[in-house]
């Protein structure tokens, strides 16, 4: 049972990839005209191109992709840049220069106008294949466009005349150009010149903050010295309370001493004073007999008698 059902699934697998992959197939009978072959013809008067679409699942789709191709070969005939053919179809509807606001409109001229008529450029035939494919229908248009040489010149006028007008707008925009590059050139030397002024302020704070950090440790060690002197202005205060108080007592001692020295100048004096004394009656002693001596010194008149048992 399982391997019926895998065979199954691998069968239906198979059948979807073969149908997502199968290729539109042409359904339509008429045959391919021979000009679709010929992409570029003329005459004597026209220029005759063969536009080409790819397939589209709507039939105004490839009309409108046709158109555009081969009005797009007429333009590189003319020598019109790629990207200048949308600004030429939008400058030119029909034979008059009336100017298209958007792309779109372009698109929608395309589209409604069956002749394709930009300028003197028209549709003169066209061809369709149809195909079916696995959504549905295709078509692919072919259509053979015809233009008179004459639009070729005019084409080319159109050429020239944008051509100036963009030099005109280049040499315009160089103008503006120049009015803002030196103007931008005059703000950038200003803002150059604030950036200095920046730098320098940086450099400025850099040296201040520096010269701050110095004083801020210069400072400290102020503070450390004023508490050292303050400690030793203490201390020295103490020592001269001292030294004031040794004065004092040596003041005092000098004091005495002055009395004692006033004593002993006195006791000196007296001590000389009873030496002469001594000496004055010692000589006296030794000139008198003791009892002259003695009755000298004792204030008697006369001399007394001793009586020596």
């Amino acid at each position: 049972m399982n391997k019926l059902f895998a065979i199954l699934l691998g069968a239906s697998l198979v059948g979807c990839a073969s149908t997502a992959h199968k290729q539109p197939v042409l359904i339509s009978d008429d045959s391919k005209p021979s000009w679709v072959e010929e992409y570029e013809l003329e005459d004597s008067t026209h220029l005759f191109f063969t536009g080409i679409s790819t397939k589209y699942a709507e039939e105004r789709k490839a009309l409108k992709d046709a158109k555009y191709d081969a009005l797009s070969k007429f333009l590189d005939y003319c020598g019109l840049h790629t990207k200048l053919h949308e600004k030429y179809i939008s400058q030119v509807d029909g034979n008059t220069a009336n100017v298209l606001t958007a792309t779109n409109k372009i698109e929608t001229h395309l589209e409604t106008n069956s002749e394709a008529q930009v300028g003197q450029f028209r549709i003169v035939k066209k061809y369709m294949e149809v195909y079916n494919g696995t959504r549905g229908k295709f078509y692919k248009m072919y259509v053979f466009a015809s233009v008179p040489k004459t639009e070729v010149a005019l084409v080319k006028a159109w050429k020239k005349e944008n051509d100036l007008q963009k030099i005109t707008k280049l040499k315009s925009l160089n103008s503006e150009q120049s009015e803002i590059i030196v103007q931008t050139s005059e703000e950038l030397d200003a803002v150059q010149k604030q950036l200095e002024q920046l730098t320098f302020l940086k450099e400025r704070v850099s040296v201040l903050s520096t010269e701050n950090t110095e004083l801020i440790t210069e400072n400290k060690q102020l503070k450390e010295t004023f508490h050292k002197d303050k400690e030793t202005i203490e201390d020295l205060t103490v020592r001269v309370d001292k030294l004031a108080e040794v004065n004092k007592i040596l003041k005092d001692d000098n004091d005495d001493v002055q009395v004692i020295r006033k004593n002993l100048i006195d006791a000196l004096k007296t001590a000389e004073y009873m030496t002469h004394e001594a000496e004055h009656w010692r000589e006296k002693y030794y000139n008198k007999g003791p009892g002259e001596a003695l009755a000298e010194l004792l204030g008697v008149k006369e001399r007394p008698v001793i009586v020596i048992d």
